[in-house]
């Protein structure tokens, strides 16, 4: 997965901002012979509002949907922070990674000078980790 440097560091920030509460978003772009290349990045509400869950804004999913696709892009990983625990997906995360054609990030705030994110597959319930380049 390849993600410009300004919005991997607008995807902290909003880890950074949302603290001690989880937040998430969307990354959209396109995927070129299997590798993502991120154009785009969606902040969506945490209707939540736990530091331990997310539920995403359902009329903000779709306004993420409608650009991209005004855009000519595709919707292709959702993130979310992880305040207190590493950058790795939870029981709960596995158990809701419904779209097993979406690639799924958590940035992970528990060293909070030292941010962590880390891309994932997870599919039937298997995950697999899939390298992120900043560009």
């Amino acid at each position: 997965m390849k993600i410009p440097q300004e919005i991997f560091q607008a995807m902290i920030k909003h880890a950074q901002e949302g603290f001690p509460l989880e937040v998430c978003g969307y990354l959209a772009g396109s995927n070129i012979d299997g590798v993502i290349h991120i154009k785009k990045h969606y902040l969506m509400s945490n209707t939540d509002k736990s530091n331990e869950h997310f539920t995403m804004d359902p009329s903000e999913q779709f306004q993420a949907f409608k650009d991209a696709q005004s855009h000519k892009i595709t919707l292709l990983s959702c993130y979310h922070s992880h305040p207190e625990t590493p950058a790795r997906p939870s029981e709960e995360d596995i158990r809701l990674a419904y779209d097993q054609n979406m690639n799924y990030i958590i940035i992970s705030l528990q060293d909070k000078n030292a941010p962590v994110m880390k891309s994932f597959w997870i599919k039937n319930g298997q995950v697999s980790t899939e390298d992120i380049e900043i560009i």
